[in-house]
């Protein structure tokens, strides 16, 4: 790959690279806090569902998802598996997917129960089919453990 440079010398990407984060730091500036929500213990990944206006936090130490309404910003607390770490959410199905350190745990986003999916030894991620998401709800699981 070619990298150009501008009529300054720097590579292009350089500069385009600065360019963005100078950008990124303007419109950052505009932005104003409007609230906090208590979450669980090491939140480390976050779903949105616009279709319900749902908020799903993955709590690893506490072994639990955080449940924010957007209109509301009151919250629930959902048991997963142990250590979740990756969240997936399918909103034509309303089912939220969680990676946790045996398997996924499916919330149902309309009652928030829950059931269990196993996957094998070491899954740490999930997320939807190609560019849209699969007709029948289906997400992939990725596995640490080579299978």
């Amino acid at each position: 790959m070619t990298i150009g440079r501008s009529t300054s010398g720097t590579p292009r990407c350089v500069a385009l690279a600065a360019w963005l984060l100078l950008a990124g730091s303007v419109f950052s500036v505009a932005q104003t806090l409007l609230t906090t929500v208590s979450a669980g213990t090491y939140p480390v990944a976050v779903a949105v569902n616009a279709v319900t206006n749902k908020v799903y936090v993955a709590n690893q130490n506490s072994s639990n998802v955080t449940v924010i309404d957007g209109a509301t910003n009151n919250t629930a607390t959902v048991l997963t598996g142990a250590g979740p770490m990756a969240l997936a959410v399918n909103p034509v199905t309303n089912k939220i997917y969680v990676v946790c350190g045996g398997g996924v745990t499916v919330i149902d986003g309309a009652t928030n129960r829950t059931s269990s999916v196993s996957t094998g030894l070491g899954p740490f991620a999930v997320g939807q089919r190609g560019h849209q998401q699969d007709l029948r709800g289906r997400l992939q699981c990725a596995r640490s453990n080579g299978d």
